[in-house]
């Protein structure tokens, strides 16, 4: 399982392995972001779409028209 982006727009991803129970750091993605939608693709990666990102005006927030594609295995 891997978790992207976050409420304070998390540049961040985390992985879950299921049988160990652990978490681990994954990739970076390329700006922080949030309220995205995350698809698990057919191969088992995962695409983040959209979402908010933070601006150098903390009170505003523009919309993302950016898609990311993440490998949780790798």
């Amino acid at each position: 399982m891997i978790v992207v982006g976050g409420v304070s727009s998390v540049a961040e991803t985390e992985i879950y392995d299921i049988e160990s129970g652990q978490w681990s750091i994954g990739p970076s993605m390329a700006f922080g972001r949030h309220q995205h939608t995350s698809v698990k693709m057919n191969d088992g990666n995962v695409m983040v779409i959209g979402g908010q990102a933070e601006t150098d005006d903390v009170d505003r927030r523009e919309m993302s028209n950016q898609i990311e594609i993440y490998s949780p295995g790798e």
